[in-house]
């Protein structure tokens, strides 16, 4: 009589790829395709220019018309910012407030960049003065993204002279800078506020600090000293 013979066990699934690579790629496709959906945005709501005389090519083409990071100067005036920490309040009523703030923007394409700052802030900053503009932008040049101040420069030449502009006044910085109107923690993504409010110092810690921290560094301190001058060790012969 014939042996049954077990069926095969499958194969096991060979490990998944390294967790953190896939973040950090996901992360960049998701960054590279909102990009590509601001540009196409923009584009559409652009309308079709005639083609450039050869003289208007070689003067767009000319590295003064080209984006450039402004320099900083040393007599500008810069502060450095203040760690923004949102209350419980500011909390609770964000999302009533960022659609009563942001609603006609809920159907434009997600923008992400590498900073701090809000897709539906990036639409409604679009659709201020130019003066509004050029200010955020002058204020926040040096914490917003490279790649976003190049975007908002870079279809509006107007702006950019008015920036250039505020860079040869000096005029003083305020990287604490808000809208006029426009609640600060609007201008951030619920992500960096929810991060700062969970680090937020509160009276807790505070008081941990002073009882057990302060102490016990003392005691300890006192303690080496004493190991190190005053112990007598015995030996043995």
């Amino acid at each position: 009589m014939p042996t049954p013979v077990p069926p095969n066990k499958p194969a096991p699934s060979p490990a998944p790829a390294s967790f953190a690579f896939d973040t950090a790629a996901a992360h960049a496709k998701k960054e590279e395709a909102s990009k590509q959906d601001f540009t196409r945005f923009k584009e559409a709501q652009t309308p079709r220019a005639a083609a450039p005389s050869p003289s208007a090519r070689s003067t767009s083409d000319s590295p003064s018309y080209r984006v450039k990071a402004p320099p900083i100067s040393s007599s500008d005036g810069l502060r450095r910012p203040r760690a923004y920490i949102p209350d419980a309040i500011t909390l609770s009523s964000r999302p009533v407030r960022i659609y009563n703030v942001f609603n006609p923007y809920y159907s434009r394409p997600v923008v992400i960049y590498r900073d701090p700052y809000d897709s539906f802030f990036w639409w409604w900053l679009l659709d201020r003065t130019l003066d509004e503009r050029a200010w955020w932008a002058y204020h926040h040049r040096y914490d917003m993204d490279p790649a976003r101040y190049q975007s908002l420069v870079a279809t509006d030449q107007q702006l950019e002279a008015r920036v250039e502009q505020l860079e040869a006044q000096q005029a003083p910085r305020d990287p604490n800078y808000v809208p006029a109107g426009l609640d600060r923690d609007l201008m951030y993504s619920d992500r960096y506020v929810e991060h700062a409010y969970s680090n937020r110092p509160t009276r807790a810690g505070a008081i941990a600090f002073w009882i057990v921290g302060v102490p016990t560094a003392i005691g300890m301190t006192w303690f080496f000293v004493w190991l190190i001058w005053f112990k007598r060790w015995s030996t043995t012969t």
